[in-house]
C-alpha cells in the first residue's frame, strides 16, 4: 500500500461502522491490490461503491462518497 492508499484507508476506515470494519479492510486492500496490478476499472468501482456504502456509519456516507468519486477519478483505468 502507498501513502496515498494508506492515507484513504484510515479516512475511511474512521468513518466505517465498527461491525464492518474487517469486511472494508478486505475491500479496500484488494481494491489497492488491483489498483496497483493497473487492473482497477471504472466497473469494478462501481461494483464496489453499493458495499461500501453499506459499511459506513449512517452519518458520515454523503462526506464519504464524495471522496471516494474524487479519489475513483485519478485511480480508474479504463
Amino acid at each position: 500500500m502507498n501513502d496515498e492508499q494508506k492515507q484513504f484507508y484510515d479516512y475511511i476506515l474512521e468513518r466505517t461502522a465498527p461491525t464492518n470494519e474487517s469486511d472494508m479492510r478486505k475491500l479496500l486492500e484488494t481494491t489497492f491490490k488491483n489498483q496497483n496490478n493497473g487492473v482497477f476499472s471504472k466497473k469494478e468501482m462501481m461494483a464496489l461503491v453499493p458495499k461500501m456504502v453499506s459499511y459506513l456509519k449512517e452519518n458520515t456516507r454523503d462526506e464519504v462518497m464524495k471522496s471516494v468519486k474524487e479519489y475513483g477519478e485519478q485511480h480508474v483505468t479504463e
